[in-house]
């Protein structure tokens, strides 16, 4: 029994050379195909991060706007007993 061959007359030399070019074409193609999609992950996976240390400065300036900017009441309080308390070292 022969075995077909894409071209006539090929011997098992070159039946075997064809199946390794073929088995290299595919297996390039598929370390391309998957260092493309690692890449694209790469880059979503850096945007992420870029959005998520935005979120995270916001938050810090929220805190510190609401700490500093508007403080409460036992705040002032707590400074104007530091303040009373310099004062009377001071004059003591």
């Amino acid at each position: 029994m022969k075995i077909p061959c894409l071209v006539h007359g090929c011997t098992i030399r070159q039946r075997l050379m064809l199946l390794n070019g073929f088995t290299m074409l595919f297996v390039v193609s598929l370390v391309s195909i998957y260092t493309f999609q690692l890449v694209t992950v790469e880059n979503n996976l850096m945007t992420i991060e870029q959005v998520d240390d935005l979120f995270s400065s916001i938050l810090g300036l929220r805190r510190y706007e609401k700490n500093m900017v508007h403080p409460t009441k036992a705040y002032f309080v707590s400074w104007r007993a530091i303040i009373f308390n310099l004062k009377n070292s001071i004059s003591l």
